[in-house]
């Protein structure tokens, strides 16, 4: 008599249920920009059994604002699990360059105005967010005043 037996990832597709899709808590990147002054929300909401993070910094500016977030994962997800869940949310917006990377990865989303970093620091699965650089249209248009008293001086000499 012959028996065999077949790990579940030789069982066809039809005959298993899929297993379930892991989730990840996420920034709520909607703190950027708002006052440290301010009562935040800093992880979006998520689907029970989302993993969280270990550990979340947040970087406050000069002007008493948030502007980037460093989120640290366990290490046992691996980057590349932490990448495909990162991208259920910013596939969109990932760097080519950078999606094939197998120690780093990047998303640039325009429309909310931040990148994300992905790396791995030997400790933890680490995600880094920041806001582009916001600067006023009163202080762009007093730099360009300094500018262009500056270029007066420099040809008055």
């Amino acid at each position: 008599m012959f028996t065999s037996a077949l790990l579940a990832d030789e069982v066809a597709p039809a005959n298993r249920e899929a297993a379930p899709q892991p989730a990840l808590r996420l920034l709520n990147t909607k703190v950027f920009g708002k006052s440290a002054d301010e009562p935040i929300v800093v992880l979006q909401k998520a689907a029970k059994g989302a993993i969280a993070p270990e550990s979340v910094f947040l970087d406050i500016d000069d002007n008493g604002t948030y502007y980037a977030s460093t989120v640290r994962y366990p290490l046992k997800l691996g980057l590349e699990t932490v990448r495909k869940l990162l991208n259920k949310e910013y596939g969109k917006w990932e760097m080519e360059d950078f999606a094939k990377m197998p120690d780093m990865g990047l998303w640039r989303n325009e429309d909310d105005k931040f990148s994300i970093q992905l790396t791995e620091d030997g400790d933890n699965v680490v995600v880094i967010y920041i806001s582009f650089m916001r600067v006023p249209a009163d202080r762009l248009e007093k730099a360009f005043e300094r500018v262009a008293e500056e270029l007066s001086k420099e040809s008055k000499e």
